[in-house]
C-alpha cells in the first residue's frame, strides 16, 4: 500500500520535463528570468504532489517533494531549486500538523544535497552514470530518513520501521529515472543548439565575410551558394552565381577544372592558383583554398577565393627589380659576393679579378677566410657575428684580400645581412683601395719630411727670437745707465749753475733731460714686454676685483684734479695666474682708460665679467677717444700708436705686452671701439 501510493504521486515528477522543454523555448531576451520561472513553476509542481500525500499518521504525511527538490538542484541548478524550495516550505508550515519540522527538515536536505552533488559530483556522459544517480537518490533519502529523528524518539524509529524499505526501493530508482530522462533531453537540446549555432556562425561568416565565398558541388561543378563578396567581385547577384557552373568561371579547360576538383575533394590538396572570370569578360589571377565540407549529409567543396592580382603584379615588379639588380652587381666596377656559412655563394666578375681568378667557379664553395690576409682573420670573425646575431650592417673597414697567388691587394670592406638561398648570410661590397694606400703611402712620407724640415726651421727661428729677446732685454738694460747720467747731468748743470745757464741754453738742457726720461720710460716698457716672454709663470690664487680697484685708486691718487669714477659691475671672482703679470695687465689697461679719457668731463670706467663653459671673460669700459675698429689691429703691435706724442703719452708698448701675458696664460684678448665712443678690452682667461 505505501509503495503503490509513492508510485501515485512520483508520477507527478514527469511534469518536470515539460518545464525542461518550456526553459528552452523562452526567448532570448527572457533568459536571466528563466531560473525564477523554472523555480515557481517547480514549486507548483511540488504543491501538486503535497496535495496527494501518503498520510502515515495524523499531521506526518510522505510525498516525493525530496526526489523534486534534489533532482531539480542537480539539473536545473541551485536557485530554481531554492526557490520552488521556499515555496514548498512555506506551503509545509501553512499545512501544519506533528510532522511539520520533519517534513520542512527533508526539503532543506534535499536541496542543500542535490546543489553539492552538482557542484563536486556531476555525472558526465557514460554507460554507469545512472549508478551515480543512484548513489545520489540513496544520499538523499538516507538524509530524509534522518531528518525523522527531530521528531519524538517513539515516533521516529515508528516512520523508520514503516517506510525505510519502501522509501530506498522507490525514490533512488525514481530518482536515476527522471534525473536521466532530463539530462538526455538536456544533452539532446544542447546538441540541437550546438548544431543550430554551429549553422548560424557558418551562415554568418558565409554571408558576412569580406572574403571571396563558394559552396561547389564536387561532382558536377555547379555553384550551390555565393557570399555577397563574392557577387561583388565576380558581378554577377548571388541568384545568378547559384544558376552557373565553376567551369564558366575559371579559365581552364573542364577537363583541368574536374581534375583539381577531384583532389580538392580527395583532400590531395587545398591551394590552387588560377585565372578567374568576371562578368565583364576580364581574367583576374586568383588564390583558391578549398576543402571538402559535409552540409546537411552531402559534401560540398566550400572554397575561399583571394584576389591575388595586386600581388602577381608586385612579384613582377619584384623580379624585373632583381633582374636589374643583378645586371648592376654584376657590372658593379667594385668586389661583390655573397657569403653563407663561411663560402663563398655568389661573387661578380669584378671579384674574380680581385682575387686572381680565371672564373667564379674557381672561388665558389670555397672557404672566404682563406681570402683574407691571417692578420685580419680575428676582426672579420668579429663582424660576421655581430652581423649574423644581430642583423647589424657593417660598415667600411680596410683590410688585405689574398689572391690566389699569395699576393696582397688592399680593399676596404662593408657588408650587410641578407637571407640568400634559405640560408642567413652577408652581402660583402669590396672595393680595391691599393693605388690609394700607395699615394697615401708617398703623401704621409712627404709629410713627415716636410713636418721634420717645419720643426727644424721653428726651431732655428724659436732660437733666433730668444736670442734677439736676450739682445733686447740686455740692450735696454745697457742703455738705461747712460740715459739716467744724462738726465742726471742736466739736472746738475741747471740746478747748481742756474746764473750761466739761461735762454736757449736752459731749453736745451731741458729737453736732453725730458728726451732722456722718455727713453727711460720706453726702455722699461721694452723690458717690461720682453720679461713677459722670458719668465716663466708662477700661479697663485689673485683676488682680480680687490686688483683692478686697487690700480684704480693708485692711478687717479696722482690726478685728483680728475673726476673720474670707476664701476665694478660684476663681482669678479679669483683666479690662478702670476700675479706680477697680471697686475702689469691691469696696470696697462686701467692706465690706458684713464688715459684717453683725459678730456672727458666725467670719466667713467666699468669693469666686469662674463662666465662660458670652462672660461671667464673680463671687460673694461670707457668712454674716453675711442678708436676706429678698422684700425683695430694695430693696437697689439709693438710701437703702434693711433694718437700722437703731443695727443696722449705713452710708448705703444702696453697693450702689445697685455696680449703677451695673456696668451701666456692661455688666453686671448680683443678690443672694440667707435672714434668719439669710446672703447671696451676683453679679456678671456681659462677658469
Amino acid at each position: 500500500m505505501i509503495i503503490m501510493g509513492l508510485i501515485n504521486n512520483a508520477a507527478l515528477l514527469l511534469a518536470l520535463i515539460i518545464i525542461y522543454e518550456i526553459s528552452y523555448n523562452i526567448p532570448a531576451g527572457w533568459v536571466k528570468l528563466v531560473p525564477w520561472m523554472n523555480g515557481i513553476l517547480i514549486g507548483f509542481i511540488g504543491l501538486i504532489i503535497m496535495t496527494f500525500p501518503y498520510e502515515l499518521k495524523p499531521g506526518i504525511f510522505f510525498d516525493t517533494r525530496t526526489i523534486l527538490i534534489s533532482t531539480s538542484a542537480l539539473t536545473f541548478g541551485l536557485l530554481p531549486a531554492s526557490i520552488a524550495s521556499i515555496i514548498l516550505v512555506l506551503y509545509r508550515i501553512a499545512l501544519g500538523g506533528a510532522g511539520l519540522l520533519m517534513g520542512i527538515a527533508t526539503i532543506v536536505t534535499s536541496v542543500c544535497v542535490g546543489g553539492l552533488w552538482r557542484h563536486f559530483f556531476i555525472p558526465q556522459y557514460g554507460r554507469l552514470r545512472w549508478v551515480n544517480i543512484y548513489l545520489f537518490g540513496v544520499v538523499v533519502h538516507l538524509l530524509m530518513l534522518v531528518d525523522a529523528f527531530v521528531l519524538a524518539w517513539d515516533t521516529a524509529l515508528q516512520i523508520i520501521e514503516q517506510i525505510t524499505i519502501p522509501v530506498l526501493l522507490v525514490y533512488p530508482i525514481a530518482t536515476v529515472i527522471l534525473s536521466l530522462l532530463i539530462l538526455q533531453q538536456k544533452e539532446r537540446k544542447e546538441a540541437q543548439t550546438r548544431i543550430m549555432d554551429a549553422e548560424e556562425r557558418y551562415k554568418s561568416i558565409f554571408h558576412n565575410s569580406h572574403n571571396i565565398m563558394l559552396l561547389i558541388d564536387p561532382h558536377s561543378g555547379s555553384i550551390i551558394d555565393a557570399n555577397p563578396a563574392a557577387s561583388r567581385f565576380y558581378g554577377w547577384t548571388i541568384e545568378t552565381l547559384k544558376s552557373m557552373n565553376i567551369e564558366q568561371i575559371n579559365t581552364l579547360n573542364p577537363d583541368e577544372t574536374k581534375a583539381e576538383m577531384e583532389k580538392a575533394y580527395l583532400e590531395k590538396r587545398n591551394y590552387f592558383l588560377f585565372q578567374h572570370r568576371r562578368a565583364s569578360g576580364e581574367a583576374v589571377d586568383v588564390e583558391v583554398h578549398s576543402s571538402p565540407v559535409t552540409l546537411k549529409e552531402k559534401t560540398y567543396l566550400y572554397s575561399i577565393i583571394h584576389d591575388i592580382s595586386d600581388r602577381v603584379v608586385a612579384n613582377l615588379a619584384l623580379y624585373e627589380s632583381e633582374q636589374r639588380f643583378r645586371l648592376l652587381v654584376e657590372s658593379a666596377p667594385e668586389a661583390i659576393f655573397i657569403v653563407s656559412e663561411g663560402k663563398f655563394r655568389y661573387i661578380n666578375e669584378f671579384a674574380v679579378s680581385v682575387f686572381g681568378a680565371q672564373s667564379a667557379a674557381q672561388l665558389l664553395n670555397t672557404n672566404v677566410m682563406d681570402r683574407y690576409h691571417p692578420d685580419y682573420h680575428g676582426i672579420i670573425r668579429e663582424r660576421v657575428k655581430i652581423l649574423l646575431e644581430e642583423k647589424k650592417s657593417m660598415p667600411p673597414n680596410e683590410v688585405i684580400f689574398l689572391r690566389l697567388d699569395g699576393t696582397s691587394v688592399f680593399v676596404e670592406v662593408s657588408a650587410v645581412p641578407i637571407h640568400y638561398n634559405n640560408t642567413d648570410g652577408s652581402l660583402v661590397i669590396a672595393r680595391d683601395i691599393t693605388e690609394q694606400k700607395i699615394a697615401s703611402y708617398e703623401i704621409l712620407k712627404l709629410n713627415t719630411e716636410l713636418e721634420q724640415r717645419v720643426e727644424e726651421r721653428t726651431s732655428e727661428l724659436q732660437k733666433s727670437v730668444n736670442e734677439l729677446e736676450a739682445f733686447a732685454y740686455t740692450v735696454s738694460h745697457d742703455l738705461k745707465s747712460p740715459l739716467r747720467a744724462i738726465d742726471a747731468y742736466s739736472r746738475i748743470l741747471m740746478e747748481d749753475y742756474p746764473e750761466v745757464i739761461e735762454g736757449e741754453i736752459q731749453d736745451i738742457l731741458s729737453n736732453i733731460k725730458n728726451i732722456s726720461r722718455d727713453m727711460i720710460a720706453l726702455i722699461n716698457k721694452l723690458l717690461q714686454y720682453s720679461t713677459a716672454s722670458r719668465l716663466g709663470l708662477y700661479r697663485e690664487t689673485i683676488d682680480l676685483h680687490q686688483l683692478f680697484e686697487l690700480t684704480f685708486n693708485e692711478l687717479t691718487a696722482a690726478i685728483p684734479e680728475r673726476r673720474i669714477k670707476l664701476i665694478m659691475e660684476t663681482q669678479i671672482p679669483k683666479i690662478e695666474g702670476d700675479k706680477i703679470l697680471l697686475k702689469q695687465v691691469v696696470n696697462n689697461i686701467i692706465s690706458n682708460a684713464v688715459k684717453f679719457t683725459r678730456n672727458t668731463d666725467t670719466a667713467v670706467i666699468k669693469v666686469g665679467h662674463t662666465i662660458e663653459a670652462n672660461q671667464i671673460t673680463i671687460y673694461v669700459n670707457d668712454n674716453g677717444v675711442g678708436f676706429p675698429m678698422e684700425s683695430s689691429e694695430k693696437l697689439f703691435g709693438i710701437f703702434q700708436r693711433l694718437h700722437s706724442a703731443e695727443e696722449y703719452e705713452g710708448t705703444g708698448i702696453g697693450l702689445a705686452t697685455v696680449q703677451k701675458i695673456i696668451k701666456k696664460h692661455g688666453g686671448r684678448v680683443r678690443i672694440l671701439g667707435k672714434a668719439g665712443k669710446g672703447a671696451t678690452i676683453y679679456v678671456t682667461l681659462p677658469k
